[in-house]
């Protein structure tokens, strides 16, 4: 999901800066894929009731260089509320 953010923000390869900000490319891979889904109601944010799957990252996307985003560390993933990685 990194690695899409970083093509959402970055749009490599393209000669016009073409790309989206970092918050709306998380909104759009996250909210904006369970309402495509049409599972908005249960999945997509972290609302009291709905399933919620989580990472804890070593960076926040928007504080690394657009071409590193890829390459942020995961330090932890939450699934069903119990951790099943951490570093």
């Amino acid at each position: 999901m990194l690695h899409a953010i970083q093509c959402c923000v970055d749009r490599e390869g393209f000669e016009v800066r073409q790309g989206i900000g970092v918050d709306e490319a998380i909104r759009m891979l996250t909210l904006g894929a369970a309402y495509a889904q049409l599972e908005d109601s249960v999945k997509g944010s972290l609302t009291a009731g709905k399933c919620a799957d989580l990472v804890i990252l070593s960076d926040y996307p928007g504080t690394v260089p657009t071409d590193q985003i890829k390459n942020i560390r995961t330090e932890r993933t939450i699934c069903a509320g119990k951790a099943i990685y951490q570093t």
